[in-house]
């Protein structure tokens, strides 16, 4: 069922069968926001638009209730989510008299104008007042914007009735632009205009003096030229003139035709007060918030997302159910799915089901029927209870294709605005990444075919499980898996980036050749930049890989700096990337950035692997925070002797620690080459200290 929804002279949405909808403050707001909106909105502009002094995590919050509770109201498809991450109302269901009269205003005819003058039924959103501030300030630049346009077309109908003779209609709607807008001085003089030539010449006398005792006493000026001049015509009774015979103008002027401001005379001289108008709306427009003024003027359609189903892994995230069949937990679990399916979605590795599909989804439908009618390989479902103030969930990964459930976790938290958003955060590292659950999943797939049935991706998952290991003999195993998966597809984008990743790593950890591994890996780099197509996953890892070989093959900091910057904004959540990122922009100076990048990835991973700790480890180094450098080391789980801790020791004056780190990563890695570690890719100021410290420490 359809909703209509009234902005012009307050709010009122009423379905189709004639019952009016209540809404919350904040959920009339959004709605009105999105009607407005020409393009799909972003749910961090709307979130700080609508509660803009709070914090983030409660601005989240107060956008998923107001989505809630429109969703409620008026059906889950109202609203459509764009690539999860911008937000627009979908016109088919919700009838907003604000978009019919911004399609009537576009029109050219007289009739369009006729109907966008009958839609504005007074200011938008009249009487209607919210607590966000800066929703406020966008509101009165909005509602001065559209008794602009509203004016405007009065006018313009004003003067095609003119033109027809049709005084008596001309002068009601020039009296209509004057209730709406006193100041406009054009409507002004259409008034005298149509008064003189229905032969009420003193009360277009009378007018003319109203209009000049008002524009002196509000604005301190006198009125235009082209006003005066229409003043002395009408004084003068040219009854020929003010109806519209110009052959009988002296001097061939059209400067006494009331005008629209659409379609100027050529000859006429620019009015003198449209300066005057023009800065009280600039001044408007001025006073909104920035996020609001961003949402209506630059929001485009996101880019289509390139990968085909087949070669990603898809999921559909069903709303959490309450356990106990409280709306309060029903809410808890809705928002949850929402942050949820934020994050995943804008990973390039993962293909997610839009929220209004995956409403329709019921939490008992067959996983096969899932498979077969969204063509989704996994679903995660859920429930959410509330025991005091401690929340409880059960969270459920399912494989469609089998009807087996792939992977499931019980979590607890604390029944705090952060929560659904913590919450989100800890499911979301846990499925995704090389080495989440979704990954393994997919290895564990990959190794269940036969050689002949493998597919490019399969060859890609199966050396993963070994590249992940970062020892030696796994490397070669999975150089192996790549290299028969490269031989039988020559042209693989993701083989290709894979093996440029483990050589790289190679000549960085000293397994084997290190000039070779280098120019091994640069080579596949470059032949990855090159390739014609790439999917979106391939061009987030082509970034990160360029972020690498930037300074490991050409010590260019500022390019992979750019690059760096690229691969994060293309999968901003992803903690692996972001942890390993941050060590390069520490090696180029960026050394504060990298230090709130590696304690956002720890935070955001409930299980942050070991090389986290030690990359931030690395950066405190840098900065001279020794002692937290220490601190960070000894965060691993499983600590190994390192050149980094020996040096760290010795700075903090523990000698004989250092020493002993020292010699038993000598007797760890026999081989150990001192070239290796001066070889890091470092400016030149962070060069100089590395290579000093280790020689103090007798690495040289």
């Amino acid at each position: 069922m359809g909703v209509a929804l009234q902005l012009f002279g307050g709010f009122r949405a009423v379905r189709d069968d004639g019952q009016v909808i209540p809404m919350p403050d904040r959920s009339r707001a959004l709605l009105a926001h999105l009607a407005l909106a020409a393009t799909p909105i972003q749910r961090t502009v709307l979130a700080a638009v609508l509660s803009p002094d709070e914090c983030e995590s409660d601005q989240r919050r107060n956008l998923r209730q107001a989505l809630y509770a429109i969703r409620q109201a008026l059906g889950h498809e109202a609203i459509v989510c764009t690539d999860h991450s911008a937000l627009s109302l979908d016109h088919a269901i919700v009838r907003a008299d604000i978009c019919e009269f911004r399609r009537a205003i576009a029109g050219s005819g007289e009739k369009s104008l006729l109907r966008a003058i009958e839609l504005y039924q007074g200011a938008f959103l009249q009487g209607e007042t919210f607590r966000s501030s800066d929703f406020e300030d966008w509101l009165r630049a909005r509602r001065g914007e559209l008794l602009e346009e509203v004016v405007n077309a009065l006018l313009r109908v004003t003067r095609l009735e003119a033109d027809r003779g049709t005084f008596d209609g001309a002068l009601s709607h020039a009296r209509r632009a004057l209730e709406l807008d006193p100041l406009c001085e054009e409507a002004h003089r259409q008034v005298i205009w149509c008064l003189a030539a229905l032969g009420q010449r003193s009360n277009a006398l009378r007018h003319y003096e109203v209009a000049r005792q008002l524009f002196a006493d509000e604005l301190g000026v006198d009125l235009e030229a082209e006003t005066a001049r229409l003043r002395s015509v009408v004084g003068e009774g040219n009854i020929d003139v003010l109806q519209g015979r110009r052959d009988h103008l002296t001097d061939g002027s059209d400067a006494l035709r009331p005008h629209d401001g659409q379609h100027e005379p050529a000859s006429a001289t620019p009015p003198a007060r449209k300066p005057i108008r023009a800065a009280v709306i600039a001044i408007g427009f001025a006073a909104c918030g920035a996020a609001a003024m961003v949402s209506l003027a630059m929001f485009q359609w996101p880019e289509a997302r390139l990968p085909p189903p087949e070669t990603l892994p898809s999921i559909a995230v069903l709303p959490f159910e309450s356990s106990g069949g409280e709306k309060a937990e029903e809410v808890i679990g809705y928002g949850i799915a929402e942050e949820l399916t934020a994050m995943l979605a804008s990973h390039p590795g993962i293909s997610v089901l839009s929220p209004s599909r995956a409403a329709r989804i019921g939490p008992d439908a067959d996983p096969s029927d899932v498979s077969k009618q969204w063509g989704v390989r996994y679903i995660l479902n859920g429930s959410v209870r509330r025991s005091g103030q401690v929340l409880k969930l059960i969270v459920r990964l399912t494989d469609t294709q089998t009807g087996f459930q792939v992977w499931s976790t019980q979590l607890e938290g604390d029944d705090k605005s952060s929560a659904e958003l913590r919450i989100a955060e800890i499911i979301d590292e846990t499925l995704i990444g090389f080495s989440g659950a979704i990954g393994k999943e997919e290895q564990r797939q990959a190794w269940g075919k036969s050689d002949r049935d493998l597919l490019e991706q399969d060859y890609v998952r199966r050396g993963e499980q070994f590249s992940l290991r970062f020892n030696p003999e796994a490397h070669s195993k999975a150089l192996q898996v790549w290299h028969e998966g490269l031989a039988r597809f020559p042209n693989s984008v993701r083989l290709k980036l894979s093996l440029a990743f483990i050589y790289r790593y190679a000549a960085e950890a000293g397994n084997g050749d290190r000039v070779r591994n280098l120019e091994t890996a640069c080579t596949l780099g470059r032949e990855v930049e090159t390739a014609p197509r790439k999917s979106r996953y391939e061009e987030w890892l082509s970034h990160w890989l360029s972020a690498k070989l930037a300074q490991w093959c050409e010590d260019d900091f500022p390019r992979s700096i750019n690059e760096i910057e690229v691969a994060i904004d293309m999968a901003p959540y992803d903690a692996s990337a972001r942890a390993d990122l941050a060590e390069l922009l520490a090696n180029a100076g960026k050394i504060e950035t990298a230090i709130e990048w590696l304690q956002e990835a720890i935070r955001r991973d409930p299980r942050p692997p070991d090389w986290y700790h030690r990359n931030l480890a690395w950066a405190h180094y840098l900065d001279g925070r020794d002692d937290m450098a220490l601190q960070a080391l000894q965060s691993q789980r499983n600590l190994q002797p390192n050149p980094l801790l020996a040096v760290v020791y010795a700075r903090l004056n523990r000698d004989a620690e250092a020493q002993e780190a020292l010699v038993a990563y000598r007797r760890l890695n026999p081989s150990f080459e001192s070239a290796n570690e001066v070889q890091r890719p470092l400016t030149s100021t962070l060069r100089k200290k590395w290579i000093g410290d280790l020689t103090s420490v007798g690495m040289n």
